[in-house]
């Protein structure tokens, strides 16, 4: 047998040991136990430390129609500590006053609220998020046309990303159209 030979028979054992080891750790890692998710869990490993956490706005946001932002959080009767919350606006809004973030100690029962003053600069459908460390998230989604808007505080579904603008009524008008398609 030629030295090569020999180097290319190790070689090929070598990286078949390697690939049997790789997938039999990944058959160990999917017979693991998952935790059940504890009652009022986001996750398995962060309890529900938050009463309220939502977005909302007052008014419609048109484009270039400023409109008022809040993200409410309640701490929970049974929990105190820091917290910190930020908003993240999407490419299609921008902040006119106001604040997107806030830390600080929250105790049982207590209520913050972040406020700013946002406004839609582009037609789109968008999605502004609101996040709390330890890690809670939540959204608000935004459909901005050329004279309407409509928000949604549920997922409104696939089409949603699908489409340059999608209505509550589920008709779909395109960028440059006048007219709805059904």
């Amino acid at each position: 047998m030629k030295r090569g030979d020999k180097r290319m028979k190790i070689c090929g054992l070598i990286v078949g040991l390697a690939v049997v080891a790789i997938l039999g750790s990944l058959v160990l890692l999917g017979h693991q136990q998952k935790k059940p998710l504890e009652e009022g869990s986001t996750f398995n490993e962060y309890p529900k430390f938050l009463e309220e956490f939502n977005l909302s706005v007052q008014g419609t946001p048109l484009i270039n129609k400023p409109v008022e932002l809040t993200c409410r959080v309640k701490q929970t009767p049974y929990v105190s500590r820091n917290i910190s919350i930020e908003v993240i606006l999407p490419e299609g809004f921008k902040l006119v006053s106001g604040n997107l973030s806030w830390h600080g100690y929250l105790a049982g029962n207590d209520i913050v609220e972040v406020k700013s003053i946002i406004e839609a600069i582009k037609i789109g459908n968008w999605t502004i998020t609101a996040k709390t460390s330890p890690f809670q998230a939540t959204n608000l989604y935004i459909s901005v046309k050329n004279e309407t808007a409509v928000v949604y505080k549920d997922f409104p579904g696939a089409a949603f990303y699908e489409y340059p603008a999608f209505s509550a009524l589920g008709n779909i008008t395109h960028k440059g159209e006048g007219e709805k398609k059904r």
